[in-house]
């Protein structure tokens, strides 16, 4: 067939009228997760729900499309045989979709796709959703042969599935006619046939089809001697137009009728929908700047003027006496699509070719095939990440769709068992308090986000709590800040809770150590105390800066701890900041806190008094996350493992099994990070160590033994010139308050990398030969 598209994306918009937007019961974000849950081969998927950043009133839904052409545009080249088949199909379309609760309301030639083959016929609808999401009122001035049923001029109440029902017949009627009525039969024609026959009925309710009445329905245009009829359509057709809804009989029974029913073949792509819809996205713009190019956004609807007289004025008029124009139908815009299937052509012989690589040994498959093929790097991203999930989480970071980044996180975060288990026997119910608290919470939780405002992602947030809470009640407690960090998760996991709770209880088992429990101000004071410490270690001058304007970490770091930074930064940021934390160890939350102050430390610093500083501090989420993120992984490497330890978190990956130990005195005091001596030891041994003795003496050349008139300014520069190649600086003695005080006075001259050894000397000194 001529004009044969390929399979891409196609994009209608919407205008969401403020008052509709505002009701609490429309959930838009919720409805378009369900309408990407459904599964038939009559239907093309959803991809992306688009708030358009340019007119916030737009509404832009974007669906596969799929290989073929719309419908009105085979119709006059249909034989009989494909006639048949599309009617089945469509029948069995809209049978699927009202057994799921979707109502169409908008069912015209251009919103189905028909691909003929030799063989068979099949379809696909496009943008069917529209009234499920926004509801009636989207659709309330848009009028056409479809939609103009006889119950909305006749004013009888009917379910929207009774009207589905009559605009389908009308659709059958143009499938047996050969022709698109709605664009070639006048709506002014079709209004005043429709009312004259509706005029002649001595019973609105009688048992009468306009099935009956095509001649009159489309004079001219039908012609019932040389219809080419198909008994089996025609039945199908009289059954839908009848004129009474309630006698509009299910469409199970009108599938009956047919035999034999014939197959949708199954179309497989060589990419799942969200896959495709990534490397579209790969290969060109956005599709609100195709939009936008396209000025499809200020045309994408067919508007018809109305003039004094015109038929639909009059019935409009009783409703509105200022409507000046209707809506005959809403257009589609298809997008640009080249690009995307070079592309797609492009991965799949990647794909293809790694295949046939498998087999052969001797090199590494995945360099072989890069050498041998051309592809730029977005496509290599594309092609790993499509073959092996759990690598290519690293090649793609910023561009992975969420769909996948949410099977990433399961993969690579729940253990197989206790978290299904713990998902179905912690049952416990939320106090009556804490479901008081979060109903103080989650309309403040993420108020950006407009998915947050949906009922049900609040829903899945305090269905998450419960469970989490749940798994120990005896002592867990709801603290502000667990549903910012949830609510992430409720939105990636929405249609499926049970992964969505083991990957979040994972999270808050690894990351939160007792944030969230009854007890738990001694885990995040000691995390506090920590961060407190690890600051002066990475920069000395700025952590004394903060410690002269009274900002101690208690007094903005707790929401970024408490919460792993969801409470700072938008969904965006926050997926590749867990994207990034899930390879790390607990103390990744910590490193990214000193990454933040490190950026923010010029901004810091130039502030004239503590309030402007602490304004800063209030405005980090415009950090670059990709800077961020970099910073974060130099901080966790080059900080001594052991100076992030806690004993309320898991020990570092990097010495799992060295603990230190802070006396009351220490914890009260120490302004740096106490580092154990066999950890210590591996940077001494190196040379990328000094070990400074206090009342100690020793000939190496790395260790600095302070004077006996204590601290001064010599000893100072000492220390400062043997630290010019950035080592980190140890402290020990055979007296704890004497390591304190020169550790303090250290971190005080803005000497950086100080930390000291959980040892005396005299033992560091026999075990090390010293």
């Amino acid at each position: 067939m001529k004009f044969k598209s390929k399979n891409g994306f196609s994009t209608a918009v919407f205008e969401v009228d403020p008052n509709l937007e505002a009701t609490p019961s429309l959930d838009f974000c919720g409805r378009f997760l369900k309408l990407q849950t459904l599964n038939s081969p009559y239907l093309a998927n959803y991809v992306e729900f688009t708030r358009l950043a340019s007119d916030s009133s737009k509404i832009a839904l974007t669906t596969e499309h799929p290989r073929g052409m719309p419908l009105s545009a085979v119709l006059p080249s249909l034989n009989q045989k494909e006639k048949y088949e599309i009617t089945f199909h469509l029948l069995s379309a809209l049978r699927y979709l009202h057994s799921e609760g979707v109502t169409v309301g908008h069912l015209l030639p251009q919103n189905i796709i028909v691909d003929v083959s030799s063989r068979s016929c099949s379809i696909k609808l496009i943008h069917y959703g529209s009234l499920y999401l926004f509801g009636r009122n989207i659709f309330d001035d848009i009028y056409n042969i479809f939609t103009l049923t006889p119950e909305r001029i006749m004013k009888i109440r009917a379910s929207q599935k009774a009207s589905d029902l009559f605009a389908l017949g009308i659709l059958l009627v143009c499938i047996q006619m050969e022709t698109d009525i709605h664009s070639e039969y006048t709506f002014s024609k079709y209004w005043q046939s429709l009312t004259s026959i509706l005029l002649q009925l001595s019973d609105p309710f009688c048992d009468t089809s306009i099935g009956d009445k095509l001649d009159i329905l489309f004079q001219n245009v039908y012609d019932s001697q040389n219809q080419s009829k198909d008994s089996t359509i025609h039945s199908a057709i009289r059954n839908l137009l009848k004129i009474n809804p309630s006698q509009r009989p299910h469409l199970t029974t009108v599938l009956s009728l047919f035999d034999p029913k014939p197959k949708q073949p199954i179309i497989s792509n060589d990419f799942p929908a969200d896959i495709q819809l990534h490397l579209w996205k790969l290969c060109g713009k956005s599709i609100e700047r195709n939009l936008i190019e396209s000025k499809f956004i200020h045309v994408s609807a067919s508007v018809v003027m109305l003039s004094y007289g015109h038929p639909i004025s009059r019935f409009i008029i009783i409703n509105d006496k200022d409507k000046k124009h209707v809506k005959t139908h809403y257009k589609i815009f298809i997008q640009p699509d080249d690009n995307f299937h070079e592309a797609g052509r492009a991965a799949k012989e990647y794909l293809d070719h790694k295949n046939i690589l498998r087999y052969r040994s001797g090199c590494n498959e995945f360099e072989r095939c890069r050498s041998a093929m051309t592809f730029t790097s977005q496509f290599e991203r594309f092609v790993a990440f499509y073959e092996d999930v759990y690598h290519g989480r690293k090649a793609l970071s910023a561009d992975t769709p969420n769909s996948i980044r949410a099977k990433i996180w399961a993969r690579r975060l729940i253990p197989k068992g206790l978290p299904n288990y713990l998902f179905y026997v912690s049952n416990n119910s939320l106090a009556k308090s804490c479901k008081h608290q979060l109903s103080l919470d989650l309309p403040r939780c993420h108020q950006y986000d407009e998915s947050m405002t949906s009922a049900q992602i609040q829903s899945k947030v305090t269905a998450l709590i419960e469970k989490i809470l749940a798994v120990s009640p005896d002592s867990s407690a709801y603290w502000q800040g667990l549903d910012s960090l949830i609510a992430p998760f409720a939105i990636l996991y929405a249609n499926d809770l049970e992964n969505g709770f083991g990957v979040v209880f994972e999270i808050i088992q690894r990351f939160t150590p007792e944030y969230f429990t009854r007890l738990s101000s001694h885990a995040l004071e000691e995390s506090l105390r920590t961060f407190s410490r690890l600051i002066s270690y990475a920069n000395s001058r700025l952590a004394c800066f903060l410690r002269v304007n009274g900002l101690s970490p208690s007094t903005y770091a707790v929401p970024w701890l408490l919460t792993c930074y969801a409470h700072v930064f938008a969904f965006d940021k926050l997926f590749r900041i867990f994207d990034r934390m899930l390879d790390r160890d607990a103390s990744y939350p910590l490193a990214i806190g000193i990454s933040i102050l490190e950026i923010c430390a010029i901004d810091l610093m130039d502030a004239v008094r503590g309030d402007e500083a602490f304004k800063v501090l209030s405005n980090v989420s415009d950090i670059d996350i990709t800077k961020l993120l970099t910073y974060s992984d130099r901080f966790n490497e080059n900080i001594p493992a052991t100076c992030y330890y806690r004993k309320h978190a898991e020990p570092p990956h990097r010495a799992p099994n060295l603990t230190v130990k802070y006396s009351e005195a220490e914890d009260n005091e120490l302004l740096v990070p106490k580092i154990h001596p066999d950890d210590f030891y591996q940077y001494f041994g190196r040379n990328d160590a000094i070990l400074v003795v206090c009342n100690g003496e020793s000939t190496h050349p790395q260790i600095v033994s302070i004077p006996l008139n204590g601290f001064n300014e010599s000893f100072e520069n000492i220390v400062r010139k043997k630290q010019e190649d950035n080592k980190v600086i140890g402290i020990i003695s055979n007296d704890e308050q004497l390591s304190i005080k020169t550790a303090n006075e250290l971190t005080d001259c803005s000497i950086d990398r100080v930390c000291v050894v959980d040892s005396s000397w005299l033992s560091f000194q026999w075990n090390h030969n010293l």
